[in-house]
């Protein structure tokens, strides 16, 4: 439970992040295009924990570990 969470905090301030910076870089002026970016953004947050629980997982293979015992003087 509590890796879920750190994922979708994690998640959602990225998703917050990108949407602060590519909004000055687009010279976003009016009211209502940023209202509705940010709206857009709140409700991609909301929904994380839904994508997370049920969307696609992705798995990434782990090479074994392997430990050294030879010491090297």
């Amino acid at each position: 439970m509590l890796e879920m969470l750190l994922e979708v905090s994690l998640r959602a301030t990225v998703i917050a992040a990108v949407a602060a910076l590519v909004m000055p870089l687009t010279r976003v002026r009016s009211a209502a295009l940023r209202h509705r970016v940010w709206t857009i953004v709140l409700l991609a947050m909301l929904g994380l924990p839904a994508w997370i629980a049920w969307g696609p997982q992705l798995v990434l293979p782990v090479l074994p570990y392997e430990r050294s015992t030879r010491v090297e003087a």
